[in-house]
């Protein structure tokens, strides 16, 4: 068994994701992406997201674990909107179709099984 430890720090610095989101609906965000993990050919990848305050829309394309360290989201799918914080966790499945609106800069931790 291999235990991998989520760190911000070590060989992956951080990188901005230019051009993304690409949807956006309301305001100029940025996000940027820690993979500390990236194993089978991309069929997991695990690590750190940063998103600045804006919203936009979004397709999963594979099944997503968070948990949210810090700031505050609210995403609405199907007409529902749910609003996460610090400490909260969620799963995405693949096609869910929603949008993203960070209100407080959000980090997360995220592990994305499937066709990442």
């Amino acid at each position: 068994m291999q235990l991998i430890k989520l760190e911000r720090t070590g060989p992956n610095a951080p990188t901005p994701e230019p051009g993304r989101p690409a949807k956006v609906i309301a305001g100029d965000p940025t996000t940027t992406t820690w993979n500390v993990v990236d194993d089978r050919d991309g069929e997991l990848v695990a690590g750190f997201w940063e998103a600045q305050p804006g919203k936009w829309s979004f397709t999963c394309e594979a099944w997503e674990f968070c948990h949210i360290i810090s700031g505050e989201v609210t995403i609405t799918a199907n007409g529902q909107a749910t609003t996460l914080r610090e400490g909260d966790a969620f799963v995405m499945r693949p096609g869910l179709e929603c949008t993203w609106e960070v209100t407080r800069t959000v980090l997360k931790h995220y592990v994305i099984v499937g066709d990442a």
